[in-house]
């Protein structure tokens, strides 16, 4: 189901959510390799801040990233 804006769709709504719960700021971890994903949540104002080294099974690291009220 890729390029279809499904995950656009979900990622909007729980910003949405989010929002209208008060939330200041999100933040998720993702795959280093997964540009598809990275340029998806950076359309959605989310931006890098870090890595978490080794946090998947094989030994990849996740890109930190954050997301404030806003932007």
């Amino acid at each position: 189901h890729r390029r279809k804006g499904l995950a656009d769709a979900v990622v909007g709504a729980l910003i949405s959510e989010g929002e209208k719960r008060g939330a200041l700021s999100l933040t998720l971890e993702v795959r280093r390799s997964n540009d598809g994903a990275i340029a998806l949540y950076e359309k959605h104002g989310f931006a890098g801040c870090g890595y978490r080294r080794r946090f998947y099974a094989n030994g990849e690291d996740a890109l930190i990233m954050w997301r404030n009220r806003g932007e």
